[in-house]
């Protein structure tokens, strides 16, 4: 039966931002990856942390600064210690926070591709067809919202852009923006022949 749903999408990036550097070995701008590694350097009774790139087509190393002439004391332990251990979990969480990488090049690629994690807030069968989604992107990302509405529900971007236009969805800021931080999207489904779909597949089933 219609109804209508509330669901929340926890939205994450399945690549990881990769900043464009000078590579001293192609002699010219290029693209540098994490490569899952850590390096620590004493100095006295001070640390530097950095995470070691390497460019993605001569695999040159760069190392980025996780902190530099830190006093050990002040750095927690836990983090010393994945670094040491080169933990795949914590180097990932790192790697994806693309806010200091401005101070090396303004040129920071940041991929689209994304996962979708799902949950039903609630459901009422009292009402709809109608669809809330609150969109929460675990950083900033790139994708526009109307993108990942389309791949999320399993519609063209034209149908996407319909219903706004329609006012069948509605959203602030506009759909046509990047998915920087959450936003609240809500779907009019009175209209829409596949409205049980569209609320299957935006809760997570039969997808």
């Amino acid at each position: 039966m219609s109804r209508h749903l509330s669901v929340r999408w926890t939205v994450l990036s399945t690549a990881l931002p990769r900043p464009w550097l000078r590579c001293a070995h192609c002699g010219r701008s290029r693209p540098f990856v994490p490569s899952g590694k850590a390096r620590l350097n004493a100095n006295g009774r001070r640390l530097d942390g950095w995470l070691i790139y390497r460019c993605a087509t001569c695999e040159a190393t760069w190392n980025r600064p996780v902190f530099e002439r830190r006093a050990v004391t002040t750095i927690p332990r836990t983090l010393l210690e994945a670094m040491q251990a080169n933990d795949p979990a914590t180097l990932d969480g790192l790697a994806r926070d693309a806010s200091g990488l401005g101070r090396f090049t303004p040129h920071v690629e940041t991929p689209e591709d994304v996962a979708i994690r799902r949950e039903l807030l609630s459901a009422d069968a009292a009402c709809g067809p109608a669809l809330t989604l609150d969109l929460d992107p675990a950083t900033p990302l790139s994708i526009r919202v109307d993108r990942l509405l389309a791949e999320g529900l399993g519609l063209s971007r034209s149908r996407v852009a319909a219903l706004a236009r329609d006012r069948a969805l509605r959203a602030d800021p506009a759909i046509t923006r990047p998915l920087r931080g959450p936003i609240s999207v809500f779907l009019d489904l009175n209209a829409a022949e596949d409205a049980q779909a569209i609320l299957d597949r935006a809760a997570g089933r039969g997808r």
